[in-house]
Parts: C-alpha cells; structure tokens; sequence
C-alpha cells in the first residue's frame, strides 16, 4: 500500500508498542490515517506522549481509536485525550480492559463535552467506580451526540447508577448503555426505572450479571407502566438470562 493511500494502521500484541510510535511518525506527514488501533500489549506513560503527539497531526482526519487492553493508565488517557479533543470527526474510541478510574472518567468528560462526532464509547472492564460513572453522567448531561456508552464491569454501585439515571432524564442522544457486571443493587435500579419514564430516546439497556435480585427485575418492569415515555425495546439481566420486551412482558 501506497502511503499517501493510507487510511488504517492496525496493529496487535505482537507489535511492540515502541514500534507502533515509530509506525505512526513514519506515516503521520500524510495526514489521512481514519483509524488506528493497538490492543493487547502494554503502553507505558512516556509512549503514550509520543503516540499523542503524533496524532495531533491527524486531527483532520482521524475518526477511530481503539487502545484495548493496554493497561493504559489515567495520565497515560490524559496524553492521548490533549490529542483526541482535538480530532473533530472522531466518532469511535475504545479503551476497555485497561487501568482506568475515576480521574480518567473526569479528562474524557473535560475532553469530550462538547465533542461534535463521538457517538461510541467503550470503557468496559476498567475500574471508573461511582466517581467515574458520576463524570460520565455529567458529560451525558451535556453532549448531545452520543450513541452508545459501554461501562459493563467497572464496579459502578447505587451512587454511581443514581448519577446516570438523573443524566437519562434528560439525555436525548443515547440509544444503547451497556452496564454488565456491576455492583449496584434494586436501590439503584430503582432510581434509574423512574428515570427512563421520562426517556423515549434509550432503546438498548443491558444490566445483566448485576446484583438487583428479583425485586430489582420488578422495578425493571415498572419503566413500561402506563403513561411511561420508557422507549427501551430490549434489557438484558439475570437471574435466568430473562429479557423484556417494550410491553414490559418476559420472554
């Protein structure tokens, strides 16, 4: 492939990631890379600052980042996020099973608040806790282009769901949030039922392998009673895998 034909840089494990910085200066003056991505390997602060400066100069063109399982840290996000916020048609960026918490959740919500394009997210397997689902919820509150947030086994509990359920008040953006794997229980699912009769906008909720018992399912169905704007026509949880229809019937 020609380089001034390139669009894709795809990398895995196999690649040491000193080599991916080499691979992305090498490539960085032609200015077309759409998508990058590098999983399964360790990127360490100081690369990260080099790959960052490097896509600075993509900021044109640049519309995917995947850094999956990188172990990338909350300054080693905060390195690539100086060049990301400035990347306006990207679109897509994933950073699940990495070391992410808290403090990393508040630099996307400062970076992409009010990003014109993002409208995926994908954060699964990191440790945000409550105080990264807060952010998050803050910056639902204010981007209205978001499609779909993924925060599945992030150890999100009852303060972290509140904190998203009063964002899906008035969110009109999102369609799809996966949030698999939690610790939060019926108290949270109970807040965040009340929230989604005032959200015709969600479509996909996925809550499955959570703590919410069976009276946390009660309180599930509860978002398609009568006079709900509830919009949900798919909620995945457990016990027993048991999905609900929008008529809010078991199946």
């Amino acid at each position: 492939m020609e380089r001034k034909d390139l669009k894709r840089i795809r990398t895995k494990e196999d690649v040491m990631v000193n080599q991916l910085a080499a691979k992305l200066k090498q490539w960085a003056t032609d200015k077309n890379v759409e998508i990058v991505e590098h999983v399964g390997t360790s990127m360490p602060d100081k690369v990260l600052m080099e790959i960052s400066n490097t896509l600075l100069r993509q900021i044109k063109s640049l519309r995917v980042v995947d850094f999956k399982d990188n172990h990338i840290t909350a300054s080693g996000l905060a390195s690539i996020c100086r060049a990301l916020g400035d990347c306006h048609e990207l679109c897509y960026l994933r950073m699940s099973r990495n070391l992410l918490n808290g403090s990393a959740a508040k630099t996307l919500f400062e970076t992409f608040a009010d990003h014109t394009k993002l409208q995926i997210l994908r954060l699964s397997n990191n440790q945000l806790l409550d105080w990264g689902a807060v952010a998050i919820a803050k910056l639902l509150k204010v981007n209205n282009v978001l499609n779909l947030v993924s925060l599945s086994r992030n150890c999100i509990g009852d303060s972290g769901l509140e904190a998203l359920a009063e964002a899906l008040r008035t969110n009109k953006s999102l369609r799809c949030l996966y949030l698999t794997g939690n610790i939060f229980s019926c108290k949270g699912i109970a807040r965040l039922s009340n929230a989604m009769k005032e959200n015709s906008a969600l479509k996909v909720l996925k809550i499955d392998d959570c703590r919410i018992g069976n009276m946390g399912a009660l309180k599930l169905a509860e978002m398609f009673e009568e006079n709900s704007k509830c919009g949900l026509t798919y909620v995945k949880y457990r016990p027993g895998n048991v999905n609900i229809t929008s008529e809010g019937e078991s199946t």
